[in-house]
């Protein structure tokens, strides 16, 4: 009567995989309770081998001795076929999974476990090594930052002085806030020095704010204790400083009366200094999250590696993208050989594209470069000045679409749209100042170092008679270089440039953050070059609008680090141009270059598609 619906019978091993690896008919038995037999052991919940085998001398095709071991590794229970005797006499209310296993281990496996655990330990023992390898040498790290510290020396010093000062007060208001406020208690008077704070400074009493500021200026760089003076004459300096500065209104004491109130909170420079401590903590934070989530992953797939190198090989060739090896010498703008810059030259070749990069490897000839002579310039030649003005320009807006010649500071061209062609900067203006200091080096370079939320350009226009002479002037200069680079001065291609622009931007903004990594002293937070990239991301400097893809040739992973700038560009055509790939090899990077370049998001839909493990970190 009625339909009967057919109910599944419910066996033994019902949800089991098994693996079977002999054939001795137990995959039939395995089926006739229920379980299901599959192929591979990383779908397995157990594996099954016959329990005759006693060593692995009486066994062992390599295939079987191949998924033995793998399941070793992949925690799946090798038994023999005794087990499925124990399933089979199992009460009604017993499930497969509470069956015992180590009675019905096969002997041989004693030796497999061994083996597996050997090969583990020299699997780790290999992966740490790789680990160290993916690791610039610090001392090449330190050398790049040594000679990026001298160039900001010799280009922007008052802007290197003040970023070292505000930096040492920065580590101090961390290292010494106890000490200060244990030697200001509440009603106290300060026990840090016996004397004035006039005296510790070494300025006569009701000195004027300007030269107490130039007074602790000159006496920290003296006797900060990175500079090897003594942490408590630092210590009661900084006492002194915020003594004299003290007050919402800049009100002062002198020494004589002073009293109780010298609340280090009161000091209107402090809440500056903090905001400035918590900015470059928060990027010092962020990039050592990075290289734990990036160690963790490599931790946890390392193993796999060499099936990740094969896929990412795989997503390049998809990609279109090849090797070029442009090498890691450069010249600096004195002519002088810099060594370690594979990074820069490799970034450099990816954003000049394809063409370039090979004729720039086609050009290397194996030899060490050797030092050149600098280029020959025109002396500097002074204009009639119509006006002077000062436009801002926000951090946020992108790229200030500047052309800016390096001797004059003349602007070459202004891109259309841009922050600063609303702001009416004009071709053949002069840029004096950026935010109140003298306009040295590269513009690049000397925005990165800025910590400011917005930029101030003093602009000098020149008087409209003067701009055929300017034009003739800017020519000359133009052939004078042409003619100098025929003569074999300096060679300079314009790949090396690029490079070298790069090298300035990212090294001046490290090294505003992180003064005192200068002198070969850089922190345990970075560990590669592409470290440096944490510090620009969100820089109103071209960077801000790239996003640079690093494939790790060890791991096979991918680190993207990505502008906060780079989804600005609404065009596809945009965002192709700004996306950098370049290749890391231990102590060693390379660009990938192809004909045509992929978006980010085309980037990442190819890596999905090729299962390439990748960590993207935004500005």
């Amino acid at each position: 009567m009625g339909n009967h619906s057919s109910t599944p019978r419910i066996g033994k091993l019902t949800g089991a995989n098994i693996c079977c690896l002999s054939a001795d008919g137990s995959a039939k038995r395995v089926e006739a309770l229920g379980g299901t037999v599959v192929k591979r052991v990383e779908d397995a919940t157990h594996c099954m081998i016959s329990g005759k085998l006693k060593s692995s001398k009486d066994m062992l095709a390599p295939a079987v001795r191949k998924k033995l071991l793998l399941a070793c590794k992949c925690h799946v229970p090798v038994v023999g076929p005794q087990w499925l005797d124990q399933i089979a006499k199992l009460p009604a209310d017993k499930h497969w999974s509470e069956a015992p296993l180590e009675a019905f281990t096969p002997a041989v496996m004693a030796e497999v476990e061994k083996e597996s655990k050997r090969m583990q330990v020299e699997q780790q023992a290999r992966l740490m090594r790789q680990r160290k390898r993916r690791r610039n040498n610090v001392s090449e790290i330190a050398n790049s930052l040594d000679e990026s510290w001298a160039f900001l020396m010799r280009e922007q010093p008052a802007e290197v002085e003040g970023n070292e000062l505000r930096r040492a007060i920065e580590l101090s208001l961390l290292d010494t806030a106890v000490t200060l406020r244990q030697a200001m208690a509440p009603g106290s008077i300060p026990t840090v020095s016996s004397r004035t704070p006039e005296q510790v400074l070494g300025v006569p009493i009701g000195a004027p704010m300007e030269e107490i500021k130039e007074a602790f200026k000159r006496r920290a760089l003296e006797v900060h204790p990175d500079k090897g003076g003594r942490a408590a004459d630092f210590e009661a300096l900084l006492l002194a400083y915020r003594t004299l500065t003290r007050g919402a209104h800049g009100e002062r004491t002198s020494g004589s009366a002073r009293g109780g109130h010298n609340d280090t909170a009161s000091d209107r420079n402090e809440p500056e200094a903090r905001l400035a401590i918590q900015q470059t903590m928060a990027r010092d934070e962020e990039l050592r999250e990075h290289r734990c989530m990036v160690e963790e992953l490599f931790e946890r797939h390392g193993a796999k590696s060499a099936s990740f190198m094969k896929k990412q090989e795989q997503a390049c060739q998809a990609l279109g993208l090849s090797i070029v090896d442009l090498g890691a010498s450069n010249w600096n703008e004195q002519g002088q050989v810099m060594t370690n810059q594979c990074f820069y030259l490799s970034l450099a070749g990816s954003y000049l594209g394809l063409d370039v990069s090979k004729k720039e490897a086609e050009s290397l000839t194996g030899k060490p470069l050797a030092p050149r002579r600098p280029v020959t310039r025109l002396e500097p030649k002074d204009f009639a000045v119509e006006k002077t003005f000062v436009v801002q320009l926000s951090r946020e807006a992108g790229s200030l679409g500047l052309q800016v010649s390096l001797q004059t500071k003349r602007v070459q061209g202004v891109s259309p749209g841009t922050v600063s062609d609303k702001a009416g900067v004009r071709q053949w203006d002069r840029i004096a100042k950026v935010n109140g200091q003298a306009f040295l080096g590269h513009l690049g370079a000397v925005i990165a170092a800025i910590p400011e939320p917005s930029l101030q350009l003093t602009i000098e226009r020149p008087a409209q008679s003067e701009l055929p002479k300017i034009i003739e002037y800017e020519e000359s200069s133009r052939r004078e270089l042409q003619a100098s680079l025929h003569d074999g001065a300096s060679d300079i291609s314009l790949l090396r440039q690029t490079s070298l622009r790069l090298k300035r931007i990212l090294e001046a903004a490290v090294l505003r953050a992180h003064p005192e990594w200068a002198d070969s002293r850089v922190g345990e937070e970075v560990q590669a070059f592409s470290d440096f990239l944490f510090y620009v991301l969100d820089s109103p400097t071209l960077i801000s609008e790239l996003a640079i893809a690093i494939f790790d040739s060890e791991s096979g992973f991918v680190e993207i680090f990505m502008g906060s700038k780079y989804f600005k560009s609404k065009s596809a055509d945009e965002q192709r141009a700004n996306l950098l790939t370049i290749r890391y090899v231990p102590g060693h990077y390379q660009a990938l270059v192809g004909h045509a370049r992929p978006t980010l998001t085309e980037l990442c839909a190819v890596l999905d598609e090729h299962e390439v493990l990748y960590v993207i970190t935004d500005g």
